[in-house]
């Protein structure tokens, strides 16, 4: 009888140390790899999206793509952000951080910092705007990759 116990008591044992494991090793990854460790991205994002909230309620006006240079600082570097228009009324905009992107990885072509409120991952963007902005402005190449990929040609 007692060595049954004994095995029992060593199999709670291994179960609660990787339950413990698992509980702190995904806080780690959470914590520095995940979407906490881009706080010093998405606040800033958050706060600038409110205000372009309140403008667009209080207008009513169709969303125009809106290009913001040197709006985030992070560790001393300076980020652009693009605005452009979501298809949810009540998130009208779509934010894209351009002059960088995920990992330093140039064979992920989606791998880019865009922030999307609401229900839709889709935007629309004219690809004669996309083209210009790549055109004037120091945009990371999987950035500009990802925007022409997803820009719209607009019907007449």
């Amino acid at each position: 009888m007692k060595k049954i116990n004994i095995r029992w008591k060593h199999v709670f044992f291994l179960f609660t140390f990787l339950v413990i494991f698992k509980i702190s090793y995904s806080t780690y990854r959470f914590v520095y790899f995940g979407e906490y460790s881009l706080r010093e991205f998405w606040d800033p994002i958050v706060n600038i999206n409110d205000a372009y909230i309140k403008q667009y309620k209080l207008d009513k006006k169709n969303v125009a793509p809106v290009f913001l240079k040197h709006q985030i600082k992070v560790g001393g570097v300076y980020y652009d952000l693009l605005g452009v228009q979501s298809y949810d009324k009540f998130f009208p905009y779509t934010w894209i951080i351009t002059n960088v992107h995920f990992d330093g990885n140039d064979s992920l072509p989606d791998r880019v910092y865009i922030v999307m409120d609401g229900a839709g991952n889709e935007f629309y963007l004219p690809c004669s705007y996309a083209d210009q902005l790549v055109y004037k402005e120091k945009i990371d190449p999987v950035v500009s990759e990802f925007l022409r990929k997803k820009c719209k040609i607009p019907k007449f």
